[in-house]
């Protein structure tokens, strides 16, 4: 583990300047707009105890340092966390044979044999007012994803969720409705609990 100090090389990014504009509705960062404590592996070194912003419209892990705000380089990093959400980078399948359609960070939810990712996207929405000019908003898009036999697959309901685990249809089947898991309701937990399910059934 290792502290940083000022003149580390984390810090050798651009400064991050934000966007142009204001937002009507919402903010482009994860969570809150204000940094939160984190850890972030750069070029395979492990850094703790950062303070972290993630830009969720570009895609980029922003570190501050002397009250800059620094744009670090997605390809140097492997992972960071913050708070308790922790991120990787996945590159896609150069074969386009996974359907993770942009390199990026998704969020690691689970992680045994099988895992599970949520992607949480931030896009910028404009709409002219005749009085105000542009309104931008920004809009929220959520993928879930499970991580299998080194591919992923996108999941949004039950039928995904069984077919993937296609080898054990049967239990996987009985364990949604034996515990009143609902994708509608709570996508995130059915989709975590079950993989974690299935893990167990195939140790």
């Amino acid at each position: 583990q290792q502290m940083i100090g000022v003149d580390s090389r984390l810090f050798n990014g651009i400064q991050y300047a934000g966007y142009p504009f204001s937002f009507l509705m919402g903010h482009q960062f994860f969570d809150t707009t204000a940094a939160m404590p984190g850890t972030i592996t750069y070029d395979d070194v492990f850094y703790n105890d950062v303070q972290l912003l993630y830009d969720e419209v570009s895609d980029k892990a922003i570190v501050i340092s002397n009250q800059r705000r620094v744009e670090l380089s997605s390809e140097r990093i492997n992972a960071f966390t913050i708070l308790n959400h922790h991120f990787v980078r996945i590159v896609k399948d150069s074969s386009g044979k996974t359907p993770i359609s942009k390199d990026g960070f998704y969020e690691l939810l689970y992680n045994g044999k099988v895992q599970v990712f949520k992607k949480e996207a931030k896009e910028v929405f404009e709409e002219l007012s005749s009085e105000q000019g542009i309104l931008r908003r920004i809009l929220e898009k959520l993928n879930y994803y499970i991580g299998k036999d080194s591919s992923y697959f996108p999941v949004s309901n039950k039928k995904d969720v069984i077919a993937i685990f296609k080898d054990r249809k049967k239990e996987v089947r009985d364990y949604i409705s034996n515990n009143g898991l609902s994708f509608r309701n709570n996508k995130e937990e059915a989709i975590t609990k079950v993989s974690a399910y299935y893990d167990q059934l195939t140790k």
